[in-house]
């Protein structure tokens, strides 16, 4: 009969593509700041795959780390959500 041998079968779960996107913070450094960044990007369940900080004598620091996104409204909702953080005054895409 048509149909009898027909198997069913499940497809693993395609894992989305991610792309490597450097970012720049520039914040007032505080106790915690990299702690809270860092948070806040595993709660998006993002990836962080590298991470530096710099504070300078005027106590202003310069967090550059590099995410893995699977789309633009991804990134666009983490660095929303970091321009939010306690001391941090600019997110932006890291071009250097």
């Amino acid at each position: 009969p048509i149909g009898s041998r027909l198997v069913t079968v499940e497809w693993g779960r395609m894992q989305q593509q991610v792309f490597p996107v450097a970012i720049r913070l520039e914040a007032h450094d505080r106790d915690g700041l990299l702690r809270d960044v860092a948070q806040l990007v595993a709660e998006d369940h993002v990836n962080m795959t590298s991470e530096s900080a710099i504070t300078h004598p005027d106590r202003t620091a310069i967090i550059k780390a590099t995410l893995e996104i699977g789309d633009l409204r991804t990134l666009s909702r983490i660095m929303n959500r970091l321009e939010r953080i306690k001391g941090v005054q600019a997110v932006s895409r890291d071009m250097s």
